[in-house]
């Protein structure tokens, strides 16, 4: 009897980011021009992972004892595309001793994953092998990511 195990993995493993390009506030305190910008930011991501797992089990037909072997093979293709626009107000007075700036990004992209594999089981000397595959896309629109900065030195901190 085989068992598989697995271990545990965090979103920001396999080379994607967990903070998406542009969002991260490291210039926070630095002030900015008042009035509307943009941000643009193209996203691609290609990512490719691929398995094998087997198992073997004793069964009885009638009184005869077989062995049967099963083998597993996988592979997984994925991919996208996305652009995120930032557009952002920058406001000139100051609110609560900071410059407040308000946006909203959205995206709107392409992805797309493949799988496709291999399952073999054997019987003694018979064997069974089916392979197959299958996909699917999407080109849509995705949710809206409210956000609001403060740079400065704000006499409190809004949450």
């Amino acid at each position: 009897m085989t068992s598989l195990s697995s271990a545990t993995v965090y979103a920001d493993e396999g080379g994607v980011s967990y903070w998406l390009p542009g969002r991260f506030g490291s210039l926070a305190a630095t002030p900015q021009v008042p009035g509307w910008s943009m941000a643009e930011v193209y996203y691609h991501t290609s990512v490719s992972a691929f398995g094998n797992a087997a198992a073997a089990r004793e069964i009885h037909v009638g009184r005869i004892p077989a062995t049967v072997n099963v083998d597993l093979n996988l592979h997984l293709n994925a991919h996208a595309d996305l652009v995120l626009l930032n557009p952002t107000y920058t406001f000139a007075t100051p609110v609560l001793g900071g410059q407040l700036a308000i946006g909203v990004t959205g995206l709107f992209g392409r992805s797309s994953a493949n799988l496709a594999g291999t399952l073999t089981a054997a019987v003694g000397p018979l064997a069974v092998t089916r392979t197959g595959s299958f996909g699917d896309s999407i080109t849509s629109v995705g949710d809206l990511y409210p956000q609001r900065h403060s740079s400065g030195t704000p006499a409190c901190t809004i949450s």
